[in-house]
């Protein structure tokens, strides 16, 4: 039976998109030997086709390449982001870090007050103060205080007012732990007249300067572990992700590297801690394991 070209032409589609049943296509095929224009409206439509793959390509391979940039953009802020961190927290922790004062320079007060209690003044250059109990060993029994006083360059840019402190009556012993003057402690006595007289020597702590020489030694070890399992690289991530543990604290302790030794330690440890993190996720950003294993 001979079937038109409009019939033809209907069931065409389903041919090209390989939908028609097995009895359409074989009366396609057999139209086509003897019609010359179907046969070519069926090139035409498979062209199409292939356009309509084509293009379907190129708008996937354009999302991927849209993802990538957006991808490395958003690296790129956070680099950036977490290098500003790094920058501003070095600083703000250069500028408030305590300038201490020495007991001259402090001017250091008592006045007793009408309830007993002891007011303690100090000079306009003092600006911070700590005091807890302490202990002394020629007097165990004694109420004993320990004060230390600073300033630091972000309360002279505020110009802070001078600090005020009041303890108990019942005082007996006030130490002066002079870090201006190599930890030398000066012992002043609210009862005699502020009277004052020399005492031990408080030692600056290197504990975290013996952290910064672990971490080199550790950063060491580990770079030479990265070079043998280069080849292996799943291993090779891994040990890489935790080399730069070490690294991120070494250049975060260098970075504090004025405050290494010092009389208390916990506010630049924390610091570096901090500051370590940031520096850690600006590695791992960076990619550096790529060139590794170039």
């Amino acid at each position: 039976m001979k079937v038109s070209c409009n019939v033809i032409k209907d069931i065409m589609p389903l041919y090209v998109e390989e939908l028609a049943s097995q009895d359409s296509i074989q009366m396609i095929e057999e139209h086509m030997k003897s019609c010359e224009m179907c046969k070519e409206e069926l090139e035409r439509m498979k062209k199409g086709q292939m356009h309509i793959v084509d293009k379907e390509k190129a708008e996937r391979s354009l999302q991927s390449v849209k993802k990538t940039i957006k991808n490395k953009r958003s690296r790129a802020i956070a680099f950036f982001s977490l290098l500003v961190f790094v920058v501003m927290l070095t600083v703000f922790s250069y500028v408030v870090s305590p300038i201490y004062i020495s007991y001259e320079e402090s001017g250091m007060e008592i006045d007793t007050r009408e309830d007993g209690k002891l007011t303690i003044h100090f000079s306009e250059g003092v600006t911070g103060f700590r005091i807890e109990k302490g202990y002394w060993d020629s007097y165990p029994d004694a109420n004993v205080k320990e004060i230390i006083v600073w300033t630091s360059l972000w309360d002279q840019y505020l110009k802070k007012p001078s600090a005020e402190l009041t303890v108990s009556a019942d005082t007996d012993v006030l130490i002066f732990d002079d870090y201006a003057e190599d930890g030398e402690m000066k012992m002043v006595y609210p009862r005699e007249g502020q009277k004052s007289t020399g005492g031990g020597v408080v030692l600056k702590r290197n504990i975290l300067k013996a952290y910064l020489m672990l971490a080199v030694l550790l950063t060491i070890v580990l770079a030479i572990v990265c070079l043998l399992v280069r080849k292996h690289r799943k291993v090779f991530q891994v040990v890489w992700k935790i080399c730069m543990i070490p690294v991120a604290y070494s250049l975060s302790s260098l970075l504090q590297f004025g405050n290494l030794s010092s009389y208390e330690l916990s506010n630049t440890f924390y610091t570096i801690i901090l500051c370590g993190c940031a520096i850690y996720a600006i590695l791992l950003l960076a990619g550096g394991r790529d060139r590794w294993l170039s």
